[in-house]
């Protein structure tokens, strides 16, 4: 369904998408439809084309899916909220990249100054960093479902999540025509 036409489907009968929302939402299910997405290879400025690097690979889904992704992002978000550290700063409302690294230099700085935890020396002060490559789109769905179950998402949310894992499809397109894969993580 074209955005266009699917925004005023909305807006013509709202009713019909919350009920739908709402009950994919109560039976756990995300629709087996929306799981399917279609792989978009785009050209990275001038890299050799015959090279896989020089291509940044694009999902399309469905945006009635997306909209469903987004209710329970939402859901997800607001339960986990009481559960993350002060100190974690990604992916979190109201924090970014520059508030995590305005705490690092006031830390070093109060460091330097001799305000150091436990009494500590202050000729020395150390900032560790660890970027996981890739760590977003490799996330194994078993690990994050234990982690929902132990942080206690309610179980309607892990209901619909394990089943948003289940059963994807990624489709593209090949010199010998359309193929595709089951997505599993």
């Amino acid at each position: 369904i074209p955005n266009v036409a699917l925004k005023q489907a909305i807006m013509a009968t709202p009713g019909v998408f919350l009920e739908t929302y709402n009950s994919c939402l109560l039976e756990g299910t995300f629709p087996t439809l929306w799981k399917r997405q279609r792989l978009v290879l785009l050209p990275k400025g001038k890299k050799p084309r015959d090279e896989p690097s020089s291509y940044r690979p694009l999902c399309m889904l469905d945006t009635a899916g997306k909209v469903l992704e987004r209710i329970i992002h939402n859901r997800i978000e607001a339960a986990l909220e009481p559960h993350l550290a002060d100190s974690q700063y990604g992916f979190r409302k109201g924090r970014s990249t520059l508030d995590a690294i305005e705490q690092v230099v006031s830390t070093a700085k109060q460091a330097v100054s001799g305000k150091r935890w436990k009494g500590g020396s202050i000729k020395y002060c150390l900032v560790a960093t660890l970027d996981i490559k890739n760590a977003f789109n490799s996330a194994n769905w078993g690990v994050i479902m234990e982690a929902l179950s132990t942080l206690e998402v309610p179980l309607y949310l892990r209901k619909i999540v394990a089943s948003y894992f289940s059963d994807r499809v990624l489709t593209y397109t090949t010199q010998t025509g359309r193929e595709e894969y089951k997505v599993t993580g």
